[in-house]
């Protein structure tokens, strides 16, 4: 599949056309999935299960092992692993200098054109390792209020 892309074939998505993805799984050796199934060619995958980033990102040795370069994925989750605490500890002091904590918002745009406030795990942990407790937002009558901490 590498050099299929390489030459410039575009592959449609397997997740709208059925027959696209059968097509493309019988041309392949094994493929990756969010999911369970019942395909022998499929390797499930739950990192997006996972609700610490850290946690995402040791995954990375998971995949490692199938194109055996588990030596490479351990010394690129440490490097990742060792930024993330810098981070950490660096927000934390900049949050105890200035005395005060940061109010942050995961928003989107809707499909409707209106915003949405996003709230899966992941994105919480970052935010409360930061900075701290994750500041509850109610929306009504298209205004953000914020309530009290909240991790729902």
């Amino acid at each position: 599949m590498q050099a299929l892309a390489v030459c410039g074939y575009i592959a449609p998505d397997p997740s709208f056309d059925k027959q696209a993805a059968a097509d493309l799984q019988s041309q392949v050796d094994a493929f990756f999935t969010f999911y369970p199934s019942d395909n022998p060619k499929s390797i499930s995958m739950s990192a997006v299960t996972q609700d610490s980033p850290l946690s995402r990102a040791e995954w990375l040795k998971y995949v490692s092992v199938f194109f055996n370069k588990e030596w490479e994925a351990e010394a690129l989750f440490r490097t990742i692993r060792t930024a993330y605490s810098d981070l950490k500890r660096a927000a934390q002091a900049r949050s105890a200098a200035i005395n005060r904590k940061p109010v942050v918002l995961w928003v989107y745009k809707g499909f409707d054109a209106d915003f949405v406030v996003s709230k899966p795990p992941y994105k919480l942990a970052y935010v409360e390792v930061c900075v701290g407790p994750v500041v509850g937002v109610v929306i009504r009558h298209h205004v953000l209020v914020c309530d009290h901490a909240t991790r729902n």
